[in-house]
């Protein structure tokens, strides 16, 4: 399941067992074009650093880290990864 909102995917959620074989990718996709089709040329994202496997899942995607960061809550950093319509 995907949410997107203005740029930004706001919520990206795999079941676990769907972890690591690509189920992640049509949602992604999806959240992408609904981003484009509100005319946004970059698409937006946040991800904890300590989740590598999904931080490494983004970059494949063709994501990449714009900033690194600490959450406005929690004792947590973030990283902020962005990706172009033109990096698609």
């Amino acid at each position: 399941m995907v949410l997107t909102q203005e740029e930004w995917i706001s919520d990206l959620w795999v079941l676990r067992e769907g972890r690591g074989c690509g189920v992640g990718r049509r949602p992604l996709a999806q959240g992408e074009a609904e981003i484009a089709g509100r005319n946004h040329r970059v698409f937006r994202l946040r991800v904890l650093k300590l989740n590598t496997a999904a931080f490494r899942f983004y970059q494949r995607q063709g994501w990449r880290m714009a900033r690194d960061f600490p959450h406005e809550k929690f004792p947590v950093r973030m990283l902020e990864m962005v990706k172009s319509v033109h990096d698609g």
